[in-house]
């Protein structure tokens, strides 16, 4: 869905023969659950809600949009 259309890393993960394109969950170790969400809101709402966003979650968003291919993200982080 949503995921697939707004990053690429998400795309090749779900579109290719890859085992996670056939389970019904993915564990994504690599990056925390606070964050993540963040991701989540701004692939679904294409904004960024800063307004408590920290510098060290900053950094955690810069270097998940970065992993995940969300260019736009890595944009407005960076501001």
């Amino acid at each position: 869905g949503i995921l697939c259309a707004r990053s690429e890393f998400f795309r090749a993960m779900f579109m290719s023969p890859l085992r996670e394109s056939a389970e019904s969950h993915i564990d994504l170790t690599d990056v925390a659950c606070d964050t993540f969400a963040r991701v989540l809101e701004y692939v679904y709402t294409d904004s960024l809600n800063d307004s408590n966003l920290t510098p060290d979650s900053a950094v955690s968003l810069l270097s998940a949009a970065n992993r995940y291919m969300l260019e736009r993200l890595k944009g407005l982080t960076e501001e």
